[in-house]
């Protein structure tokens, strides 16, 4: 069904790809290592995300538009990892990349304990 509504609506699979490969990595990581994983992560979903919407809408797809989508998508994507850092924790996760972590005092255990640190 979704190759189907990709393909009548002129979307581009890379992102779909993108997107799916990206939740299926969340599966065996529990936080990832540095800010370059965390970017990697947010444009393959996020930013992908972003990139198919302006698809879906028409917008043509030049080298400053694609630039914006991932930068915002980033951008969103970091914003929303942000906001569920609870939910995450509950669920054994953070996206608090680990040396960003251990740059300011924190380890996962801690960060997953909801103490502070």
């Amino acid at each position: 069904a979704l190759a189907g509504a990709a393909a009548s609506g002129g979307l581009t699979g890379r992102f779909f790809h993108q997107m799916l490969e990206a939740r299926e990595d969340d599966v065996d990581t529990t936080q990832p290592a540095d800010r370059a994983e965390l970017l990697r992560y947010c444009e393959r979903t996020a930013g992908s995300l972003l990139h198919l919407s302006l698809e879906a809408s028409g917008v043509a797809a030049d080298e400053p538009t694609e630039s914006a989508a991932l930068h915002v998508g980033c951008a969103v994507g970091i914003a929303t990892l942000l906001r569920g850092a609870a939910h995450h924790a509950e669920q054994g996760a953070s996206y608090i990349p680990a040396d960003v972590a251990q740059r300011h005092g924190a380890s996962l255990k801690q960060l997953l304990s909801g103490r502070r640190s």
